[in-house]
């Protein structure tokens, strides 16, 4: 009995304090509600409330406007608190099951290959979603009287568990600004993560190294061997394969010379006129895109026609040869230059050199446009 009592009495000397604390916060909320006046308005951005800290400085980044509205700020951050704990745990539960399964036929990797594949399968009947749901609406309706009543700056998102938070104001801060920052990182990888399950299939390593048909082809290459993210491939169609295969060599190769023409001029330019006719001189033309405002439209055309004379005439396409070996091709474009390379290996080598600077041309001129 007098163990009894003893646990008794310290359980209730542990209650008093939080007791206490909730009454505060509950008189709180009740002096800001019955003042009549902006209590909350202190001319702070977000009144103060921790998270426009970043790693270079302080950034008040609220395009929306949100801040303005100084009554509803509590509830802008305590509903920025819950969404962002739901998704770091949502964020864990979407990727540890791609490494580890909890015992049991059910739950293996073979009954669901696919983690998001498991709100289909659990969704039969009075089953783990049912029973889930019954659980969050069970604490959500224990929390809203207390949010609803007793929210306020002090005590948005906090739910009286403190049994891990430091008793030093500084490292309070801290923490809550880290729990900000892993959440509002949480809501944006969680957001891609289930796009990429809707349109892939998975985020798991299988949509960046996936098994394909394709894996003896060329540019298939270190770091990340074969990669297709978008799942182009693994339908298996050969044909389909060859005619992606050939539009990626022609843009790469497009796009390596596009890089030329946008480096070159910026070193070296022609002499003389591009139109003698209106005093266009080439050193007039500006460098990039902006060239293209100072061309003629004759000399526009020009261009047009000799892309559609080397497309049709000097280097056509040959179903029967490989994607990007057109005839009369040569070495360097030159009709005819020379044979096929005696030298296989040093010919594959080749021709996955072209791919990886063609992939990486394709980027660098995204970027400089």
């Amino acid at each position: 009995a007098s163990a009894v009592a003893a646990a008794l009495g310290a359980g209730l000397t542990r209650r008093r304090p939080r007791t206490a604390r909730r009454a505060v916060r509950r008189e709180l909320a009740v002096a800001y509600e019955d003042s009549g006046i902006e209590l909350f308005d202190n001319g702070k951005f977000a009144q103060g409330l921790v998270g426009a800290e970043g790693a270079w400085g302080r950034y008040e980044f609220d395009p929306a406007g949100f801040s303005k509205y100084t009554e509803f700020v509590p509830y802008f951050r305590e509903a920025e608190l819950k969404h962002g704990r739901i998704a770091m745990l949502a964020w864990t539960g979407l990727v540890v099951p791609d490494f580890v399964r909890i015992p049991g036929e059910a739950y293996s990797f073979e009954a669901v290959p696919v983690t998001i594949d498991a709100h289909d399968a659990f969704n039969a009947g009075v089953g783990p979603n049912f029973q889930i749901l019954i659980f969050i609406s069970v604490v959500e309706f224990c929390c809203a009287k207390k949010v609803f009543e007793w929210n306020s700056l002090e005590t948005a998102g906090d739910y009286g568990l403190t049994g891990l938070f430091p008793k030093d104001e500084e490292a309070q801060k801290a923490m809550r600004l880290k729990e900000l920052k892993n959440g509002r990182l949480a809501m944006v990888a969680i957001m891609g993560m289930l796009f990429q399950n809707g349109t892939v299939g998975t985020t798991g390593p299988e949509m960046w190294f996936p098994a394909g048909a394709f894996e003896g082809e060329l540019g298939v290459q270190a770091p990340f061997g074969y990669w297709d993210p978008a799942g182009f491939t693994k339908d298996g169609d050969a044909e389909m394969f060859k005619r992606r295969r050939e539009i990626e060599v022609k843009h790469g190769r497009v796009s390596m010379i596009a890089c030329l023409g946008y480096i070159v001029p910026e070193y070296v330019k022609f002499p003389g006129y591009c139109s003698p006719s209106t005093g266009l001189a080439f050193a007039d033309i500006p460098n990039g895109l902006a060239a293209l405002s100072k061309v003629p439209g004759a000399g526009l055309t020009q261009m047009l026609l000799f892309c559609g004379l080397v497309e049709k005439g000097l280097f056509p396409a040959d179903a029967a040869r490989a994607p990007g070996d057109f005839e009369n091709g040569g070495v360097l474009g030159v009709p005819n230059g020379s044979g096929p390379m005696a030298d296989g290996e040093g010919r594959k080598r080749k021709l996955n050199a072209e791919l990886a600077n063609g992939r990486l041309a394709m980027m660098a001129i995204i970027g400089m446009f």
